[in-house]
């Protein structure tokens, strides 16, 4: 189950990553940088305490 979470929050990081990219301004690049590094940190967070809800909520959000 844990397996199939973190092929989903890498695709939530791919896309995330793929909007960085159509950008053409600096400020929005960082926007989205700053974005993938607290996906990164809550999704490590909810792996490490176990919930499967959270990181599906925030790619959604993403």
């Amino acid at each position: 189950m844990s397996t199939l979470v973190a092929v989903a929050v890498l695709f939530g990081i791919i896309f995330l990553a793929c909007g960085g990219l159509r950008q053409e301004k600096r400020g929005e690049a960082l926007l989205i940088a700053v974005f993938f590094l607290i996906n990164l940190g809550i999704f490590t967070l909810f792996l490490i305490t176990d919930h499967y809800i959270v990181p599906f909520v925030i790619i959604i959000l993403s």
